[in-house]
């Protein structure tokens, strides 16, 4: 399938190159091929293919960072959506929106009263034991290179070049298998 490691070499093809590298890919990822999925990340992430949705609706930095690793993330997790009906950036575009959407209403609806505000305390302290247990179990069972960039990223708070550096890979494959990652980990949670 022909990887383009090279952030400067996919940037080098012509636009219909990488449409169709990018169609390609998605395709592949959509039937189960991790390897492709991988690379597919790695490039919406390098190459920032999702950054003009996000931006049409959220203007903080911060803020549309959050929201490219939720793309990421999105992206990982309902890959197997992607049916090829359309160009894949179409279909990134319409992920990226709504997850800027998404993360929009949460930072509205943040002031209002939840479910945990109508708890106890002593059930608020339930939850959040029996939600720390489910969450490291789901760590726990990730496998050894997932694992080893979620504890680095979100349990140290490391950033993403001194994960690089201490893993011995690039920061875009920090960036995938971060948002593979929390994939699997929101997947067992949901199922658990």
């Amino acid at each position: 399938m022909g990887r383009i490691d090279d952030v400067t070499a996919f940037a080098e093809l012509s636009e219909g190159d990488r449409t169709s590298l990018l169609d390609r890919l998605a395709t592949a990822a959509a039937a189960g091929d991790l390897e492709a999925l991988d690379h597919l990340l790695t490039l919406v992430d390098k190459h920032r293919l999702a950054r003009g949705a996000i931006r049409r609706l959220v203007v903080n930095d911060t803020d549309a960072d959050d929201v490219a690793q939720d793309v990421l993330i999105k992206v990982s997790a309902g890959i197997g959506s992607y049916r090829g009906e359309a160009k894949f950036t179409t279909w990134l575009h319409t992920v990226a929106r709504n997850a800027a959407i998404t993360h929009l209403r949460h930072s509205r609806d943040d002031v209002t009263l939840g479910d945990d505000d109508r708890q106890s305390p002593t059930q608020r302290v339930s939850s959040l034991i029996a939600g720390r247990d489910q969450l490291r179990s789901a760590i726990d069972a990730l496998p050894d290179h997932y694992r080893a960039v979620i504890l680095l990223r979100d349990v140290d708070g490391h950033d993403y070049a001194s994960i690089a550096d201490q893993l011995d890979i690039e920061v875009g494959t920090v960036r995938s298998r971060l948002a593979r990652g929390r994939a699997m980990v929101a997947r067992t949670i949901e199922v658990g």
